[in-house]
């Protein structure tokens, strides 16, 4: 039997990371640490974020959110 994970609530953190990545109570450490989990590939040009490529355990959760 294959189990899906209920992705809702974490599908709502990633839409609101921008919020959780600039909260005050967040240290650089715990912003690299959370990159390096959930990332394969990030791609910046001066600040900007261009392109992000997940880690295969975390595509399920991007998807989900791209078609919610």
């Amino acid at each position: 039997m294959v189990q899906i994970a209920n992705l809702e609530r974490p599908a709502e953190l990633l839409r609101d990371l921008r919020t959780l990545w600039s909260h005050p109570g967040v240290s650089d450490r715990q912003r690299r640490e959370l990159v390096q989990e959930t990332f394969d590939e990030v791609r910046m040009k001066e600040h900007n974020l261009l392109a992000v490529k997940p880690k295969p355990a975390y595509a399920p959760l991007f998807a989900y959110c791209l078609m919610r």
